[in-house]
């Protein structure tokens, strides 16, 4: 009793043993805490610092997240805060998708009044600049830039994602002070549907885009690949195509390109068929099995073509359901190339460098176009076929259709659309830097012979002047 009465007359000490019991308490309680799934008991320190450790992942050691990040933000983040269980598998329904655009609204609300208060805040900043401000500068250096515009800190994140993730964790305080923001959120989750949707339309058109530009570059590959002669010419073809992509008037460096004198633009005709009266290639010369050169062909081709129309088909892969057409091709169309004679292949390729002691020989750059017809509007267009890059010729088995495989020295044609926009001015080539499909080539292939009645060959050219001499 003597003891009781001490105490009832010491309040001091009473308050002390107070704080002591009720510190004893939470530490007893934070060591007993059991961690649960929805945090119905209370979050821990260790899942503090799990979501701490899944922000850092995208704040780029900044203490801020972008906008664009939320998403993934919300797919990393353990449940109740994020979408992923204990597993690590990703749970996603119809309520967490309305929950995280939601989210996305609050915190775009937050981003854009954050980012209004930082221009009004540098304006008025701008216009009280001082020479001790401008000394400060001098020395010390600017203050260095945000890494994102509209960031969201750490605290707002989380205050946001506990609103509408674990709303039994606010007390009823902060739960009234949100009542004024939820209109503007709600305004603002409409705006990012529509948003979304146009954004949803427009990946769409790329997505197909992309996938009907990569199923022909993958056809053309396959069949590049399943091809011997044309994977063979990949690894021996001339560098005429590199070197034509670099603007220089005349040369570049010790051995320089030639610019082409002028520009041929001939029409290629589409046909059904074979046309009457034609000599088959495969018929157009005797064919000794065991005495048949990689330059038969070409040679044969070089000898028809002033005096014939040059029946010709789509081999490649990408092409090859456009069938026959047929070119004339002009006189003297060719003069300037060079003839390359190697073991399996022979190349007839533009003069792509010469020796700058040499004067430059002139030659025709061809490009190749064919005509289309659309006859339910009754009207015609030309579709660009390509550049001829060179002629390839090889000893290997005519695929003519309806006739027997016979050995023979086919002759293809390899072109490309990497130079369909490159502009001349006075000799000098400049090349388009947006040309991207210089690697998915047209390949025809010489069937046949008509002889022409009318020799006159029709076509267009666009002079681009000679070289000097020197």
């Amino acid at each position: 009793e003597i003891y009781k009465r001490d105490l009832q007359k010491r309040p001091v000490l009473n308050l002390i043993v107070g704080m002591i019991l009720d510190n004893l308490s939470i530490i007893m309680s934070s060591v007993d805490h059991v961690d649960s799934d929805d945090w119905r008991n209370g979050v821990s320190l260790h899942q503090v610092q799990e979501c701490a450790r899944v922000f850092g992942r995208f704040d780029a050691r900044s203490g801020k997240i972008p906008l664009a990040c939320i998403r993934s933000l919300l797919h990393n983040l353990p449940q109740p805060l994020g979408f992923r269980n204990k597993l690590g598998e990703l749970c996603i329904g119809v309520h967490e998708k309305a929950v995280e655009r939601l989210i996305r609204a609050e915190l775009n609300l937050v981003a854009s009044e954050s980012a209004s208060q930082n221009r009004l805040l540098s304006g008025r900043s701008h216009r009280k600049t001082s020479v001790w401000k401008m000394l400060k500068q001098a020395f010390v250096g600017e203050k260095t830039r945000e890494k994102f515009s509209c960031g969201i800190e750490f605290k707002q994140c989380m205050v946001t994602l506990l609103a509408w993730r674990t709303p039994w964790l606010l007390s009823i305080d902060v739960k009234r002070a949100r009542r004024s923001v939820i209109g503007d959120v709600v305004y603002m989750t409409h705006a990012l549907v529509i948003l979304d949707f146009f954004k949803s339309i427009s990946l769409h058109k790329a997505k197909t885009k992309m996938l009907k530009d990569g199923a022909g570059r993958g056809k053309f590959l396959l069949w590049a690949k399943s091809c011997e002669h044309y994977s063979r010419r990949v690894g021996l073809r001339n560098d005429w195509t590199v070197h034509f992509r670099r603007p220089d008037d005349k040369h570049n460096g010790v051995m320089g390109t030639v610019s082409p004198s002028e520009i041929l633009e001939i029409c290629v005709t589409k046909v059904p068929k074979i046309p009457k009266n034609t000599l088959l290639h495969r018929e157009a010369k005797y064919w000794n099995e065991h005495d048949i050169h990689t330059s038969d062909g070409l040679e044969l081709l070089l000898r028809k073509y002033p005096a014939n129309t040059i029946v010709l088909k789509f081999v490649d892969g990408v092409h090859a359901a456009n069938g026959l057409v047929t070119i004339d091709f002009p006189a003297h169309c060719f003069e300037g190339w060079d003839t390359h004679v190697l073991r399996k292949d022979s190349f007839l390729e533009p003069p792509a460098r010469q020796m700058l002691t040499s004067r430059p020989r002139p030659w025709s750059r061809l490009d190749l176009n064919m005509a289309l017809r659309n006859d339910k509007t009754a009207s015609s267009s030309v579709q660009a076929v390509g550049t001829l890059v060179d002629v390839q010729g090889f000893v290997g088995h005519d695929s003519t259709p309806d006739y027997p495989r016979m050995v023979v020295a086919p002759v293809r044609l390899n072109l490309t659309k990497a130079f369909q926009n490159v502009g001349y001015l006075g000799g000098a080539h400049q090349a388009d830097d947006d040309a991207n499909d210089d690697r998915l080539e047209t390949v025809l292939e010489v069937v046949g012979y008509v002889k022409r009645k009318n020799t006159r060959r029709l076509h267009t050219h666009h002079n681009s002047g000679l070289l000097d001499e020197d």
